[in-house]
């Protein structure tokens, strides 16, 4: 009975120092279990504190802190079931986990917490490192993008003022938040600088800052300089058409000018007339400034933005001038030499009447009766012959006139009704002159005739006294003187006669210089 109690005791016992050696094999793993776990949670925690979150190379680090935070999560889940399993299999027997266990157990679930809590402040900051890199590459991108879009459009010269005065003004609008994105690219930028490890890195985000600021300054000293462009091109813009239109009105008011019928009926409406030509031709010398002023418009708002139909229209401008310019030109010239030729003309129907007046004066003058009678046909003939000059004038004078009122200048009736009653008077005159100067001739017959008469008479005086001489001769008939005598007397006769002829003639030539006038009948030798 003693042997068999001592035999349970005994295999009792046995058990119990098995349990107990199981048991301490089950602690033994378990603070194994434990110290692993420590070593990778301290392994992680190095690791984690390692990880630069400001990297430039977010992909590997973004990696990284993944594969980190997979361990992690695996090493807590490996704490977290040794602990469970731990407590339950002392549950299960119903015992307590031993105070060293649990001791290491708060102690590695602290250091769990510690590793989860670095791993999530590590995860923050590489978020946050991450939004500061995103944002500040996103910001210089836009800033980029939107500088050269602002440069593009601000050296535009393909839209007009008005147009570009609104796009200037809705850069002026965007850069406000332009300068407020460069603000906060400013700001992660820094950040980087400071968390950054890379020397390179941060010079070249430094620099990337600096030119940034400097092409924003230049974005904007180009919005301030074309501003100020634009609205000068504003203003020449205005200019020009304010000078197109005068021009234009111009243009319209001498069109309706030229247009009118040009009706003349006296000089005095003629002369009236030219004046307004000569004051339209005038007002042509302003168009011309004013047309030079447009093109320098122009050529200044082409500096700046597009002319738009501007060209267009100074060559409207330019082609209505001058074609108004050339019929100004054109009929200021014709009534120019319409006025002169028609007061030529009047003045020479003037000088005429003047020189008809004169001409008969000086025929009917005793000053011209008293001239040889040569000289006064001479004067005659002179005389007929200025009346040929005088009609040649007057008809080439009045044809040269009528050549402008042929011309749908109109033309003064009168003045033909004058020129008419002149040619008249003219061969009236000529008549007259023919008359005298047919009688002028007859009378210098006539003279030419006595003084012809006188010289043979004279020839038989010289024949008559040889003759007288010959009879008187003592030697002429010496014995029979009485009929010597009688000879001789009839000689003294026929000289007497030829004398009383000679005087005779002589007197009737006096008589037919005086009078100018020849005789019905010429005496007969």
């Amino acid at each position: 009975m003693y042997f068999l109690v001592a035999h349970i005791l005994n295999d009792t016992l046995r058990e119990k120092d098995r349990q107990v050696g199981k048991d301490l094999d089950e602690i033994e793993q378990v603070f194994h279990r434990i110290s692993e776990l420590q070593d990778k949670f301290n392994t992680l925690l190095e690791q984690i504190q390692e990880v630069h979150t400001f990297d430039e190379n977010i992909a590997a680090i973004e990696k990284t802190l993944n594969d980190l935070q997979q361990q992690v999560n695996k090493a807590v889940e490996q704490s977290t079931q040794l602990i469970a399993k731990t407590k339950e299999n002392y549950l299960q027997k119903q015992n307590l986990v031993p105070s060293d266990i649990a001791q290491e157990f708060t102690a590695l679930e602290l250091l769990s917490e510690r590793v989860q809590g670095a791993m999530e402040t590590k995860q923050k900051e590489f978020k946050r490192a991450k939004t500061v890199r995103t944002e500040y590459l996103s910001g210089v991108d836009e800033i980029q993008r939107w500088l050269r879009q602002a440069e593009v459009q601000v050296q535009d010269r393909t839209l007009a003022p008005a147009q570009m005065k609104e796009l200037l003004h809705r850069i002026n609008q965007e850069i406000t938040g332009i300068y407020e994105r460069f603000t906060m690219v400013k700001t992660n930028g820094q950040l980087i600088i400071d968390n950054c490890r890379n020397s390179n890195e941060k010079l070249l985000v430094q620099s990337t800052i600096d030119q940034l600021a400097q092409e924003l300054g230049q974005v904007r000293s180009w919005l301030d300089e074309k501003k100020q462009q634009v609205g000068d091109s504003l203003d020449a813009w205005t200019r020009f058409m304010n000078l197109y239109q005068i021009v234009m009105a111009w243009v319209a008011e001498k069109r309706t000018f030229i247009d009118q019928t040009i009706e003349l009926r006296t000089l005095p409406e003629a002369r009236n007339k030219l004046n307004d030509y000569v004051a339209a031709v005038k007002s042509i010398k302003p168009i011309v400034k004013h047309l030079s002023e447009m093109d320098k418009e122009l050529e200044h708002i082409g500096q700046v933005t597009t002319v738009g139909d501007l060209k267009d229209k100074l060559q409207e401008a330019e082609d209505a001038k001058v074609s108004v310019e050339a019929v100004l030109l054109e009929r200021n010239s014709l009534l120019q030499e319409a006025c002169e030729e028609w007061d030529q003309c009047e003045r020479k129907i003037k000088d005429i009447r003047g020189w008809i007046d004169k001409a008969k004066q000086s025929l009917d003058s005793p000053q011209h009766k008293k001239k040889p009678l040569r000289d006064q046909l001479g004067y005659c003939e002179k005389t007929l012959a200025d009346i040929n000059v005088q009609k040649t004038k007057l008809r080439l004078s009045i044809e040269k006139l009528e050549v402008h009122f042929r011309n749908g200048m109109g033309g003064d009736p009168r003045l033909s009704e004058n020129v008419d009653d002149l040619l008249i008077i003219l061969d009236g005159l000529a008549e007259l002159v023919r008359t005298k100067t047919t009688s002028l001739e007859e009378t210098l017959g006539q003279i030419d005739i006595y003084q012809q008469q006188m010289q043979t008479l004279r020839q038989k005086i010289i024949q008559e006294e040889q003759q007288l001489r010959l009879v008187m001769a003592p030697t002429y008939l010496p014995h029979d003187r009485e009929r010597a005598l009688a000879e001789q007397q009839a000689c003294r006769e026929r000289v007497k006669n030829l004398h009383s002829k000679i005087t005779a003639r002589n007197e009737r030539i006096k008589l037919l210089i005086h009078r100018g006038t020849p005789d019905d009948a010429v005496l007969e030798t």
